[in-house]
């Protein structure tokens, strides 16, 4: 802690690979329309770890979250100055994301006996994967995918083996403490969630069969906001919060 301002941060590399995540199919939603998570079906009956075994459901290479606060030390000798000017809380958070795993499937060819009602996405080219960092991304290259052969050959593609979006998020909080009397503190605090009205992007479509294919078509919510951390339902955008208290 300098003069009031303390710091704190934190960066973590990670690698997690698995058969199946969570239970399997249907556990991870993945966009709005389609709920495809870990296969629990191997996409390569003769090789079980050859197709299925790929980065797991959550493996997050990157991650990095950062916050200070800042209790503002200035004194005032006149009496205005220092109700107006002193006694001033700062405070941020800060957290960056790598994009979350996903898996390309095909809804127009189905395989009998199979059970997903999506077979997973023939892989025809290497350039699979592209830019994606924003609502208007074509994260995945639908010519590098194409139909499984159904005349003895399964999918050649790696489960998990393409990422959707990255993630950023900024909370800032600015408060300030009014000394009504020696023993009541008025605090008034202004709470700015998503500060930078930064839109985050669920992974994309993932269905090679869809119009929208390889398209980011949802935002997803911040971590946090005025009812809690991970609350549902909360907006993707900035939200304002006032509030005070009374400390005595």
């Amino acid at each position: 802690m300098i003069y009031g301002f303390t710091v704190q941060a934190s960066y973590t590399w990670s690698h997690a690979n698995d058969d199946v995540s969570n239970g399997g199919i249907g556990s991870t939603p993945y966009n709005n329309s389609q709920s495809f998570g870990s296969l629990t079906y191997q996409i390569n009956p003769n090789c079980l770890k050859c197709n299925n075994y790929g980065n797991a459901d959550y493996d997050i290479p990157n991650s990095f979250s950062a916050s200070y606060v800042w209790q503002m030390p200035y004194k005032f000798n006149n009496a205005f100055a220092n109700a107006v000017l002193g006694n001033w809380i700062l405070s941020q958070n800060f957290f960056a994301r790598s994009g979350l795993p996903l898996s390309v499937i095909d809804g127009n060819t189905s395989i009998t006996n199979y059970g997903p009602t999506n077979t997973v996405a023939n892989v025809i080219a290497g350039n699979g994967q592209q830019g994606c960092s924003s609502g208007n991304s074509q994260c995945l290259n639908p010519n590098a995918f194409g139909a499984a052969d159904l005349n003895g050959t399964w999918p050649n593609q790696r489960r998990n083996g393409y990422r959707g979006p990255g993630f950023f998020d900024s909370d800032l909080t600015i408060g300030k403490n009014f000394k009504l009397t020696e023993r009541f503190v008025f605090n008034f605090t202004t709470n700015f969630y998503n500060v930078f009205n930064h839109p985050n992007f669920a992974n994309p479509d993932l269905n090679l069969a869809d119009g929208t294919f390889g398209q980011p078509l949802i935002t997803t919510a911040p971590p946090t906001g005025p009812y809690g951390s991970f609350f549902p339902g909360l907006p993707s955008g900035r939200i304002i919060q006032f509030a005070g208290k009374i400390s005595f």
